[in-house]
């Protein structure tokens, strides 16, 4: 993860995390092809905004952008592949609620990330009907006859490389600044402040953009948690 603040105020912070994913359900969720309520209220979708996304890269259905993955697998002469391969490198950067002109920023990241991995882009989608503004950036793992879907994420030393050149790029000149990862004292200030919040007020800690990422939390520590409270 990166994380940048923004010039003149420490508690807006910008985010890229970029990670590998299992096609296809991720694709219809960036696509607003997944049509319900729960999915809406888990991950804090206000359906009336929707209309407001942007596709930057990529055509308009979940069926379209796997066509474009099958053709690149062709194209590269890969015939089989292990059912948990890395079917996609997904980059999210997102702004703050209140930054001006985030579409100018997540077309830049977009751009960079396309020339930095020299690799296709699969499927940009802006998403303007949750709390913050973000973009997802599906690029493709093909290359060469070969599957490098891990090579692009690399190791710890890569990613932080990846940092720089991203706010050299594109961070620093839309106003951001390079905020140092969060150390152990942080961490658990963080952790305390917001137990403090669900105690003092469950309704608003469990609610909108703060429940979003509460949940996400519980759910990228699910195996963790499945030892405490059992299956």
């Amino acid at each position: 993860m990166i994380r940048s603040t923004l010039n003149n105020n420490p508690h807006r912070i910008e985010h890229i995390n970029i990670f590998s994913l299992i096609f296809q359900q991720p694709v219809r969720h960036n696509l607003r092809e997944i049509i319900s309520t729960a999915h809406e209220h888990r991950h804090a979708i206000d359906s009336s905004k929707s209309c407001h996304n942007v596709i930057l890269r990529g055509a308009r259905t979940s069926a379209e952008v796997k066509s474009l993955h099958d053709q690149l697998k062709e194209t590269n002469a890969i015939k089989r592949l292990r059912h948990d391969h890395v079917a996609a490198v997904e980059v999210v950067v997102s702004t703050p609620a209140s930054y001006s002109d985030p579409l100018s920023y997540f077309e830049a990241a977009v751009v960079f990330f396309e020339r930095f991995w020299d690799q296709p882009v699969l499927s940009a989608v802006a998403h303007f009907d949750q709390p913050n503004p973000h973009v997802h950036v599906l690029v493709s793992p093909f290359a060469n006859g070969r599957l490098i879907g891990s090579s692009l994420i690399g190791y710890k030393s890569q990613i932080s490389a990846l940092a720089r050149s991203f706010h050299t790029g594109v961070g620093g000149p839309f106003g951001f600044e390079l905020k140092a990862q969060l150390n152990a004292a942080d961490r658990l200030t963080i952790s305390n402040k917001f137990i403090a919040q669900i105690l003092q007020d469950p309704e608003r800690a469990l609610s909108g953009h703060m429940g979003h990422v509460f949940r996400k939390l519980l759910i990228d520590g699910a195996e963790r948690l499945r030892h405490v409270v059992g299956p």
